[in-house]
C-alpha cells in the first residue's frame, strides 16, 4: 500500500507522469527536473496497484542506475515480493539470447567479447591486407576498423554507404575493409563470439524473424520503462519497437538537449520520433529545475534555444538568482590554471567542500597543465574519463584466466594467457589455443606437440584443472585462486610495480562478491566495465574522494552535479572540437555537450577562455572564443578581466 502522502513529494508535472498507467508515453525531462524520482514513483505506484515487480522491465544505460531505481521503487511501495527486472539494453539482449540461443543460431556457450578483444581480433586479420599500399593516405587502424563496423550496426548503414558519406579518405581501401569485415564475422561465428553490437543485432534479428520468441519475451512483462532514451541507437529503438507489437505499455524518458553520444551511434531523434512510432503516445514534460540557480538556467536556456531541432524544453526554477556566470578570458593555459587554482582555494575558504567542486573539459589532455599545478600546490583531485579500469594489462590477464575457467574452449582467452608463458610467442600460442578450442575435453593438452610443452605450461594446465575441479560457485573464490597463481608465476616477472597493481585486483575481487556465478560476473563486467577506480564505490575510494575535487570530461560528468563547476578551454577547436567545425550535425552535438556541462552546476559556474593554447606537438597557437560563448551571453553572464 502507498503512503497517503505518497504524491506530496512530486510537483504537478511529475505527478501527471508518475500517475500515468496504460499505453505508450514519452516524458521529456530536462536537467535537474527530478527525472529519476518520477520514474521511481511511477514504478512504485504500479507495484502498489498490484502489478508484480518482476512484471516491470526498467531499461537504462547503467546497471547501477537501474538497480538503484528499482530498489527505491520497492521501498516506496513497501513491497517485499519479487524484484523489478532492471538492466541495460545489452544485458537484456544477453538474457534473450541465452534463453533462446538455438532459435538465434548460437551455441549455448557463446562468449561476449569487449572492445579491446575486438581490436585484437581485427589486428590479426588486418595483417593479411594493406601490404602493398600505393595510395597517399593511411589505411584504417584496428581501432578505426572497430569503430567503422560498430557505426554500421548502430546506424543501419552499409559499410560502403558509411565510407562514401563520412569517411571518404578510406574509399581507396574499401575492397580490403569489406573483406576484413567478412573475415571478422566469420571468425566470430567459428569461435562462438559476440561483440557488443552483435548482442543487439542478434536480438533484433531474432525478434524480427521469430514471432513466437517475440511474443514469449513480450509476455514476461506488463510495463516497460526506458531511461535516457535520447542516447539509444537504431538497434535499441528497433528492439523497443518490436516489443511494442505485443505490449504498448511503454514509457520512454529522456532529454534530447542532453543527447551527447552520437560517436557511439546514439540518435537523439529517437526521442522526438517516439510519438510517430506509437501514434497514441501521451507526452509529458518536466520543466521545473531543482538543481541550478536562475542565472545558470537563463544562460543554458539561451544556449540550447539555438539548437535547430528537438523539443526545446525551457527550464524554470524557484531557486535564487545566484551569482552571474563568470566568463574569464586568460592569456594562456598557465594563467588559466593559476586562476582556477586560486578560485578553487577561494571556494574552499568560503566553506564549499572539495567534493562539491568540478573542473570539466572536452578532452582529457585539456587539463594536463592544470593537473600539474594542482599537484604542485597539493590540492587533491580525482580524474574521470580517459583510460578505462579494465583496459589495464593485468586486469585483462586476470579476466582471460576467468574466461577460460568459465569456458575452457575460449580461444581468445587462451591466446592471451599463453603469451605469458616463457618460450611461447604469438605463432605457438595461436597453434596451442586452436588445438585447445578443438579438444573434446576441457584443458586437454594431449594433442599439443611435446616440444611445445614446458614446465610453465604444465603448471598452467594443472592449475586450471585444479581450480575447475573445485566446483566453486562463488566467482570471488575462483578469482582468489587465479590471483594466487598469477601473482607467483606471472605478475612478479611481468611488472615492477606489481604491488600497486594488486590493489586493482583487490578492487575487482570486491566487485565479484556481488555475484553468485562466474558467468554472471563476467557478463556484467564485460557489458558494463567500471570506467575507473572512482566508479567502483569502494569504501577507501569514497573516503579519498571526500577531500578531492573532480576533474572530468563532460561525457563522464553526465548525470552528476556540483556546487561549483569550471568549464575550461572554451575556445574554437577545443570546445567545440575541431573535428566538428565542418559539420552542422556535429556542431549541434557539441552545443548539447556544452549545455550538459553548464547544467552540472548548482550555484557557481565559471568558463575560462585561454587566448593561447598548446597543440599535441607543443606548438603555441592563438585561439578564438568558443562560438557557444556568444550564444549564451545574456544578463546572467559577466566577463572578468585578469591582471597580467
Amino acid at each position: 500500500m502507498l503512503n497517503p502522502d505518497f504524491f506530496s513529494n512530486l510537483n504537478q508535472e511529475q505527478l501527471e507522469a508518475a500517475a500515468f498507467k496504460d499505453g505508450p508515453a514519452v516524458c521529456i525531462a530536462g536537467a535537474g527536473t527530478g527525472k529519476t524520482r518520477t520514474i521511481v514513483y511511477r514504478a512504485a505506484k504500479l507495484i502498489s496497484e498490484g502489478i508484480p515487480p518482476e512484471r516491470i522491465l526498467l531499461l537504462t544505460f547503467t546497471r547501477k542506475a537501474a538497480n538503484n531505481m528499482s530498489e527505491r521503487a520497492k521501498q516506496l511501495a513497501d513491497s517485499v515480493q519479487g524484484s523489478i527486472r532492471s538492466g541495460t539494453f545489452h544485458s537484456f539482449a544477453t538474457y534473450v539470447l541465452k534463453k533462446f540461443y538455438l532459435e538465434a543460431g548460437l551455441k549455448r556457450s557463446f562468449t561476449i567479447i569487449d572492445t579491446s578483444d575486438s581490436k585484437q581480433i581485427l589486428g590479426s586479420l588486418r595483417k593479411n591486407y594493406f601490404k602493398n599500399n600505393t595510395y597517399n593516405s593511411k589505411p584504417p587502424t584496428n581501432s578505426t576498423l572497430q569503430k567503422l563496423f560498430s557505426a554500421c550496426a548502430a546506424q543501419k548503414l552499409s559499410l560502403k554507404e558509411l565510407i562514401n558519406t563520412e569517411h571518404t579518405h578510406f574509399e581507396p581501401f574499401l575492397k580490403e575493409i569489406l573483406q576484413i569485415k567478412d573475415d571478422y564475422k566469420s571468425y566470430k561465428s567459428e569461435n562462438s563470439l559476440l561483440d557488443y553490437d552483435d548482442l543487439l543485432l542478434k536480438t533484433v534479428e531474432l525478434f524480427s524473424n521469430d514471432e513466437r520468441v517475440l511474443q514469449l519475451i513480450s509476455s514476461e512483462q506488463d510495463y516497460i520503462m526506458v531511461d535516457e532514451y535520447q542516447d539509444t541507437n537504431f538497434l535499441q529503438a528497433e528492439m523497443l519497437r518490436l516489443l511494442g507489437h505485443f505490449n504498448h505499455n511503454i514509457m520512454v524518458v529522456g532529454d534530447d538537449s542532453q543527447s551527447i553520444y552520437a560517436f557511439r551511434g546514439a540518435e537523439f531523434k529517437n526521442l522526438s520520433d517516439f510519438p510517430n512510432l506509437f501514434k497514441e503516445a501521451k507526452t509529458f514534460r518536466l520543466t521545473q529545475n531543482y538543481r541550478s540557480t536562475q542565472n545558470i538556467l537563463n544562460a543554458s536556456n539561451h544556449l540550447i534555444s539555438k539548437a535547430s531541432e528537438g523539443f526545446k524544453n525551457k527550464l524554470e526554477t524557484e531557486n535564487p538568482e545566484g551569482s552571474k556566470i563568470a566568463i574569464v578570458p586568460c592569456m594562456n593555459e598557465e594563467q588559466e590554471s593559476l586562476f582556477i587554482c586560486k578560485r578553487i582555494t577561494d571556494f574552499l575558504k568560503s566553506g564549499i567542500k572539495p567534493k562539491e567542486i568540478a573542473v570539466l573539459f572536452r578532452a582529457g589532455y585539456h587539463a594536463f597543465r592544470l593537473e600539474m599545478m594542482l599537484k604542485t600546490i597539493n590540492l587533491p583531485f580525482v580524474k574521470w574519463g580517459g583510460f578505462k579500469f579494465l583496459e589495464s594489462v593485468h586486469l585483462k590477464d586476470i579476466i582471460s584466466y576467468l574466461r577460460i575457467i568459465n569456458n575452457p574452449w575460449d580461444k581468445l582467452g587462451w591466446l592471451r594467457v599463453l603469451m605469458d608463458i616463457k618460450g611461447i610467442g604469438l605463432k605457438r600460442a595461436t597453434d596451442i589455443s586452436e588445438e585447445l578450442a578443438r579438444s573434446e575435453e576441457p584443458f586437454d593438452f594431449s594433442n599439443i606437440p611435446e616440444n611445445f610443452i614446458n614446465t610453465e605450461l604444465s603448471l598452467l594446465q594443472q592449475t586450471m584443472l585444479q581450480i575447475s575441479s573445485q566446483n566453486f560457485t562463488q566467482p570471488s573464490l575462483i578469482l582468489n585462486a587465479i590471483t594466487d597463481y598469477y601473482l607467483k608465476n606471472v605478475m612478479k616477472k611481468k611488472f615492477d610495480n606489481y604491488t600497486e597493481r594488486l590493489k586493482d585486483i583487490d578492487a575487482l575481487a570486491a566487485i565479484s562478491l556481488s555475484f553468485d556465478s562466474l558467468d554472471d560476473f563476467l557478463t556484467s563486467i564485460i557489458l558494463e566495465p567500471p570506467e575507473n577506480m572512482q566508479n567502483l564505490n569502494l569504501a577507501s575510494q569514497n573516503e579519498q574522494s571526500e577531500d578531492s575535487i573532480t576533474l572530468s570530461t563532460v561525457h563522464s560528468a553526465k548525470g552528476m552535479e556540483w556546487e561549483a563547476v569550471f568549464i575550461i578551454s572554451a575556445v574554437q577547436g577545443r570546445f567545440p572540437n575541431f573535428k566538428a567545425l565542418k559539420s552542422k550535425e556535429e556542431i549541434e552535438e557539441e552545443r548539447r555537450l556544452f549545455y550538459v556541462a553548464m547544467t552540472r552546476a548548482k550555484k557557481h559556474l565559471t568558463i575560462t577562455l585561454p587566448q593561447e593554447v598548446s597543440d599535441f606537438a607543443s606548438n603555441i597557437s592563438t585561439s578564438q572564443p568558443s562560438q557557444f560563448i556568444s550564444e549564451l551571453y545574456c544578463d546572467s553572464c559577466e566577463t572578468w578581466k585578469l591582471l597580467p
